[in-house]
């Protein structure tokens, strides 16, 4: 009798929750048919997002990774060298040799991903500073890397608006140079150099690198620019 009343008491509370359980489920989809949303995306507004540019301005400046001076089994009689992968440069004809970060900020150029693309000309060295020009593929900007404390503090600054948006080519070479006792900077950008789609663009900073401002081909500015690179400058000619 006893097992009887305990079947019996299981079955009542099996049909109970199945009971809770289908009134649960019609209740929700219920409130999600009536549900309206605030503010609704439609597929046109997916698209256009989808093609909005992603080189937007980003801060000024911001550090980058701290390196350590060291001994490289390296002899190029040059005062930069890309070891193993990595690039270093040196203050103190090949003594020692400071390891250049990568930066590690999201949605900045590392200088990693441009190894093949540095030489001499996207390289200042003067004294204890060090300044390197990079990047500009895809939707990352150019950015330029700085330390004037032997790799103790590096500092990156972007120049926003500079992204070629093109995955696997941006530009070719790049030149940068400090004068006026390193307060005026002068950098310039090279892509496809040698076509139609021709283009050079540059850069002047009047604050010792921290911000950079784009020369456009009309300003008298620009021909000096390139006279001091000795380059002869197009822009989409």
């Amino acid at each position: 009798m006893k097992i009887s009343k305990i079947i019996l008491f299981c079955a009542a509370a099996i049909v109970f929750s199945y009971g809770a359980f289908k009134a649960s489920v019609g209740t929700i989809e219920n409130i999600n048919a009536q549900y309206e949303a605030e503010n609704p995306v439609s597929p046109e507004a997916t698209a256009a997002d989808a093609e909005m540019p992603m080189d937007i301005d980003r801060t000024i400046s911001h550090t980058a990774p701290s390196t350590e001076e060291t001994v490289l089994p390296v002899d190029t009689g040059a005062d930069y060298a890309i070891y193993e992968r990595e690039l270093f440069v040196t203050v103190n004809e090949g003594e020692s040799w400071i390891p250049v970060p990568d930066d590690t900020e999201l949605g900045y150029a590392r200088i990693s991903d441009y190894i093949d693309t540095i030489s001499r000309s996207n390289i200042y060295i003067s004294g204890e500073k060090v300044s390197v020009a990079y990047g500009g593929r895809g939707p990352e900007n150019i950015s330029i890397l700085t330390t004037d404390t032997r790799g103790q503090v590096w500092s990156v600054g972007s120049i926003s608006r500079t992204a070629t948006h093109d995955l696997e080519k941006g530009y070719e070479k790049m030149h940068i140079d400090f004068i006026d006792g390193e307060q005026t900077g002068f950098l310039v950008a090279l892509r496809n150099e040698g076509t139609s789609q021709a283009e050079t663009l540059a850069f002047r900073s009047v604050n010792m690198g921290v911000t950079w401002d784009p020369v456009s081909v009309e300003n008298a500015l620009y021909d000096e620019i390139m006279a001091h690179f000795e380059l002869q400058g197009t822009l989409n000619e």
